[in-house]
């Protein structure tokens, strides 16, 4: 897990990579169950399905072609925690709470996938200028 790695200080930019994958892979399962079983909107269903693709696609390029993985951002973080929270509402049959969740996590995603472009860019054009391919470290 991303959090031991930093907590013992052995982050890797492999594990960075698998951390996200994983986590993505795990978001991409849940979205499909609470589609299939819970009903969840359409839109939110292929919003997040298309958000995880987009991750693992551009992950796997950037750290397969180019040695290069990011950490999450805070921003991120607090997204995924209401994502979370709209699955345990989902699951808990607590309706209200659950599209609560679902519209504060689509917003603050949807905030994310622009705030990632503009704070890795320049750290990205910078890794592959230089040729290291470092993990560079979110807020």
């Amino acid at each position: 897990d991303g959090y031991l790695a930093r907590k013992y200080s052995v982050v890797s930019k492999l594990g960075t990579f698998l951390d996200h994958g994983v986590d993505k892979l795990i978001s991409l399962a849940l979205s499909f169950l609470l589609y299939y079983f819970y009903h969840i909107p359409d839109w939110a269903f292929y919003f997040f399905v298309i958000r995880d693709f987009l991750i693992i696609i551009v992950g796997a390029t950037l750290f397969l072609g180019f040695g290069v993985a990011f950490s999450s951002l805070w921003l991120g973080k607090i997204a995924g925690a209401f994502y979370y929270g709209m699955v345990f509402g989902y699951l808990l049959n607590f309706s209200i709470f659950a599209r609560f969740c679902l519209i504060i996590s689509v917003i603050l995603f949807g905030i994310v996938i622009i705030v990632y472009p503009i704070k890795y860019f320049p750290v990205l054009k910078e890794t592959l200028l230089k040729g290291k391919g470092v993990v560079s470290h979110g807020l």
